[in-house]
């Protein structure tokens, strides 16, 4: 399955460890409700391909990007978000 969001990326990262490369993107929400422990944006990091952080590289980042996401299995019969590519957005972060 696959979702697009708009989403404010406030910057990406690449590794490789072992042979293994990735990537992760940081995403600043607003939160969904109020939370008396919090204030101003909750951060998550969303896995993307290693190629894709030299992309946004030559973006200014932080930025509001429109980025389609895949649904894959995580451990234990979760779910995650990875993102798979991405494009300025001409809306605003949901």
């Amino acid at each position: 399955m696959k979702i697009e969001t708009i989403a404010h990326v406030l910057g990406a990262s690449a590794y490789e460890v072992d042979g293994n490369r990735g990537g992760t993107l940081w995403i600043g929400n607003k939160p969904d409700t109020d939370q008396p422990n919090l204030a101003g944006l909750e951060i998550s990091k969303m896995p993307c391909p290693y190629d894709m952080v030299a992309q946004l590289k030559k973006e200014p980042l932080p930025g509001v990007l429109s980025l389609l996401c895949e649904a894959r299995k995580g451990p234990n019969l979760s779910t995650k978000l990875t993102v798979i590519s991405w494009k300025r957005a001409a809306g605003k972060p949901s």
